[in-house]
Formats: C-alpha cells, sequence, structure tokens
C-alpha cells in the first residue's frame, strides 16, 4: 500500500543569477571545469591518500576506515558521471561492483582468505583478476569484517587500495585539463554525442539508480519486506551518505555548480528554466537533508516506522526531481521524455 506522503517541502527560490537560455557550450564548460575535473581529482587524491595509509600497515582499523570513508564518499560524487573516462577499462565496475545481486564478492574474498596466498592480492594481480575483488565493496568487506584486520586480509587491503590508485590515476590522467584529454573534447564538441546530452543522461541515471537500487530495493514494498542487508555499503553504515553524496553531483549538474554558474536547467527557456532550477534544488535538498538527518543507518532505518518515512519521502523528492528534468529540460536537449515506471509512484 502506498505510505501517506507528506507535503511540507519548503519551497524557495534559487538565490542566483539567471543563466535561462544559456549557450551550450558555456554549461559545459562550467560542468566539465567545476564538478567533472574537481570530482575526478577529489577521487584521486582520496585513493593515494587511503593507499599512503595503509602502506604503514593494519594495525589501526579504525583510522582505516575514517580513511575509507572519504574515499567512498569522493566516489559517490564522481560516480554519477558515468561516461568517458569512467567506462573506459570497465573502471566503473571496478571500483564498485554493486549490487552483486548473488553475493559474488563474498564467496571469493573468503576463498581468498582461507588460502592466504600473497601472490593473489597484489594490486597487479588483483587488478588482472575478478572485478567484484578490484574496488570499494571488497575493501569494505575486509575493513569491517571484525575488530582486527589480519596479516593476510591486511595484505588483501594493500593490494585493493593499489588497484584502486591505478584505477583513479587513469580516470584523472583521461579526464585530463580543458586544454587536452577528454576535458578538452567534451568542450569542443568533438565526440560521437552531444556533450550536454551526456551529463544530462548522467544525471538522470544517477537519480534512477538512487530510486531503484540504493533506496527502493532495501526499502521494499512494505516494511515486513524491507531488508537493510541490500542497502549499497551496509557493512559500514554509510548508505544514506552515498546517496546523498550522489545527489549533490546531480544538483551541481542540473542546477549549477554554484550560484554562479550555468547549469543543465539553464538550457530550457527563461520561464521554465527558473522554474526548474528551483524545483530541483527544493527536492534533492529536502532528500539530501533527510537522508542525512537519519538517526541510524539506513540498513537499519528502513524497518524502523520513523526513519524509513524520512527515507520515502527522500525517494519521492528525488523522484519529482527526476520528473522535472524529464518534463522540462529533455525537450530542450531534443531529447525523448525518459519514460517512467508506473512502480515509481509507489
Amino acid at each position: 500500500m502506498r505510505p501517506s506522503r507528506p507535503i511540507f517541502f519548503a519551497f524557495f527560490l534559487w538565490a542566483g543569477p539567471a543563466f535561462a537560455d544559456a549557450e551550450p557550450g558555456a554549461v559545459v564548460a562550467s560542468l566539465t571545469e567545476k564538478v567533472a575535473l574537481p570530482s575526478a581529482a577529489a577521487f584521486d587524491a582520496a585513493a593515494e591518500d587511503f593507499h599512503r595509509r595503509t602502506t604503514a600497515g593494519c594495525d589501526d582499523p579504525a583510522a582505516l576506515r575514517a580513511a575509507e570513508a572519504g574515499l567512498r564518499l569522493a566516489w559517490a560524487k564522481l560516480e554519477v558521471l558515468n561516461f568517458g573516462p569512467l567506462q573506459d577499462d570497465n573502471r566503473a565496475s571496478k571500483i564498485a561492483f554493486w549490487p552483486d545481486k548473488h553475493g559474488v564478492a563474498g564467496r571469493q574474498i573468503r576463498q581468498y582468505l582461507r588460502k592466504a596466498d600473497p601472490k593473489t592480492v597484489t594490486a597487479e594481480a588483483l587488478g588482472k583478476g575478478s572485478v567484484a575483488l578490484q574496488g570499494l565493496p571488497a575493501l569494505e568487506d575486509l575493513l569491517y569484517g571484525g575488530e582486527t584486520i589480519s596479516p593476510f586480509a591486511c595484505a588483501f587491503v594493500q593490494g585493493i587500495a593499489g588497484n584502486l590508485t591505478r584505477l583513479a590515476g587513469g580516470i584523472r590522467a583521461d579526464w585530463g585539463t580543458r586544454e587536452e584529454g577528454y576535458a578538452a573534447r567534451i568542450e569542443a564538441g568533438d565526440l560521437e554525442a552531444d556533450a550536454p546530452a551526456l551529463y544530462y543522461r548522467a544525471a538522470t541515471d544517477a537519480l534512477e539508480r538512487v530510486l531503484d537500487l540504493k533506496l527502493k530495493r532495501p526499502l521494499g514494498d512494505a516494511p515486513e519486506a524491507a531488508n537493510g542487508a541490500l542497502a549499497e555499503a551496509a557493512p559500514s553504515g554509510r548508505s544514506a551518505a552515498i546517496v546523498a553524496a550522489n545527489l549533490e553531483t546531480v544538483q551541481a549538474l542540473a542546477v549549477g555548480p554554484s550560484t554562479n554558474d550555468p547549469g543543465l536547467a539553464d538550457l530550457a527557456d527563461a520561464k521554465a528554466g527558473t522554474r526548474l532550477k528551483d524545483a530541483l534544488a527544493e527536492r534533492l535538498g529536502r532528500a539530501r537533508d533527510l537522508l542525512n538527518g537519519l538517526n541510524r543507518p539506513l540498513a537499519e532505518a528502513v524497518t524502523a516506522p520513523e526513519p524509513r518515512s524520512r527515507i520515502e519521502v527522500a525517494r519521492f523528492a528525488v523522484k519529482d526531481a527526476k520528473t522535472a528534468l524529464a518534463t522540462d529540460l529533455a525537450p530542450a536537449l531534443g531529447l525523448p521524455a525518459a519514460s517512467f515506471n508506473a512502480a515509481d509512484g509507489d
């Protein structure tokens, strides 16, 4: 049964300059310079920092978990840009093999731990092996598998950290700068796909993943059907923070990186663009506030009445944002409005 939908969104205006009817080139430059390049650089820096910390060993698991938290959230902001450098060499899947519907990573990790062969967990060996063992979910499993980290598990952590550094460095290098690399090509329109459409699809695809995989999947259709174990990053309890970080990047793409920079909504006509920016800023901001305000991990919140209600309202807000993008922005980009599954409105 559909839960009651509280109507308490506090409407506010996007208090920034109007860029409606902005030139596509200006919007692409804004998103590339202020969103894509900084996100790639931040993830690369976080991967380097985590790798450096692992070289000192695993005697302080709490410190490693704190560093891994920064790495995971840096990825959450970057993963929205799931095209170009993230798709090359299947990097996105290697960094975050999720959802793992059949528990592949867990089984393979247990096998590696039983065999305890150091040659199998070097960065080079992992980079050539199973996608399920190369990135953040496997790293989280090892870091949160117990109070202490065994010597072999530590070597495993170090190998994953080294592999992530390689992947993150490759993404940053491929994005390049506004003068060379993918960033220069996307700004110059030197791609097969239309640049604004790439950013638009990145935003809408990210919202789709948030709606269907990151929120609805653990929520289930009713409290008795909830399964917190299906939440992303359930062991660390960072599921809600990851979604909030995803939405932060989506908002930067859609509304603009700042009040002084244009976003995708500015490609709509003046009236529609202003209305769209207001709606998106309100809906996405509200969803982030609700998720960040949970008093327990999302994996636990899905079965508790009050926190579950907050997650459901956040999901409604995200769906509203996705609908607004399809209704007001897709036509301005010459794209068909996305089709929606009726179940999205449950």
